[in-house]
């Protein structure tokens, strides 16, 4: 019965790492618990190809989440717990099919407005990914000029 759960948990979501522009994507499916979101945000880090400060996408708009309020404070402080490996100035995109899922993101995009993180929401995946890829191509435009 545990291996059934844990096929069923480890499905929850898919990584992929897009050479070109450097992206790494998250795409979540079916009901999202906080344990799946953990694993997410660990499964980048160990991911072959990242790098410290990765742009990421994470998208859930095939995902319904079922986390509470407070367990937005805990992923928040999950992932700052994270920064001497994740780096601590990077863009993450959401993307959210639902109002209840672009809820509960702005309430964790909250916690990052003291940090040097761009978070940002969006209700389609190739807007959030041109809006990673426009914040990459300015940093390397502006460290060029530095």
């Amino acid at each position: 019965m545990a291996n059934l759960a844990l096929a069923s948990y480890e499905q929850s979501f898919e990584l992929y790492y897009e050479p070109e522009s450097k992206v790494m994507h998250i795409d979540f499916t079916g009901n999202m618990e906080l344990k799946a979101l953990i694993a997410s945000f660990s499964a980048v880090i160990r991911h072959e190809n990242f790098y410290i400060n990765m742009p990421a996408c994470y998208d859930f708009s095939n995902a319904f989440m079922d986390i509470d309020i407070n367990s937005i404070e805990v992923i928040f402080h999950f992932v700052a717990g994270l920064r001497d490996k994740r780096g601590d100035s990077y863009q993450l995109a959401f993307v959210y099919a639902d109002e209840m899922t672009k809820a509960l993101v702005d309430f964790y995009r909250l916690f990052f407005s003291r940090t040097s993180i761009d978070v940002e929401i969006f209700n389609n995946k190739a807007d959030a990914i041109e809006w990673i890829n426009d914040g990459c191509q300015a940093a390397r435009i502006s460290y060029l000029e530095s």
